[in-house]
């Protein structure tokens, strides 16, 4: 299932039309690019985990993009406890006056080493251009699973911002407010292509 995965995440970003996009807001939506970032959960002062991961996402229309995410994570507390994920998703943009208006859907797959699952999340969110380089942005999500006994779906709320280092390079930060009490704390680095 995991190769299958994977290859499917490979087929979508090689063979996805990139749209041209002739705007020139600090958004990422709208533009083809790959992001590193690195994240960090802090399971209600709890436990926590550390996780590496990245992004590939590429505008199919003026305001369509899909794109994936790979992840794996690891529980600071102990090195044999670990998960990866993997998803696909679709993210809807439009432009109203000063402000860009969003809505994705990604659908994703977790490998862990209590069971495999699939879940699905929901984001709704807006963001805003400071500056030619700065973009503030903020969502909400629902995330659940389809099926687990363990977890339960959550709402989330995460404001983010974005800098342009360069015209191709722009780094970011956000943190997860989770509704159980958890933080994620998320650093990424986005290049254009």
């Amino acid at each position: 299932m995991k190769s299958f995965l994977l290859a499917g995440l490979a087929v979508c970003s090689l063979a996805a039309p990139a749209f041209s996009q002739t705007d020139d807001s600090p958004s990422l939506l709208g533009k083809r690019y790959a992001e590193a970032f690195v994240g960090y959960t802090d399971y209600n002062r709890f436990t926590s985990d550390i996780g590496f991961g990245a992004t590939v996402n590429v505008p199919v229309s003026a305001s369509l993009d899909i794109g994936s995410t790979f992840l794996r994570n690891q529980q600071t507390s102990d090195a044999s406890t670990n998960y990866e994920t993997l998803d696909l998703h679709l993210a809807v943009h439009h432009d109203c006056g000063p402000v860009r208006g969003f809505a994705r859907a990604t659908l994703g797959y977790e490998w862990w080493s209590v069971e495999n699952l699939w879940w699905y999340r929901l984001d709704l969110g807006a963001e805003h251009a400071l500056t030619e380089r700065l973009l503030l942005s903020a969502h909400v999500s629902w995330q659940d699973f389809f099926s687990s006994d363990m977890l339960a779906g959550r709402w989330s709320i995460t404001p983010k911002a974005t800098y342009w280092l360069t015209p191709a390079i722009a780094a970011s930060g956000s943190v997860s407010y989770i509704e159980t009490g958890d933080l994620f704390y998320k650093l990424g680095v986005a290049f254009t292509f």
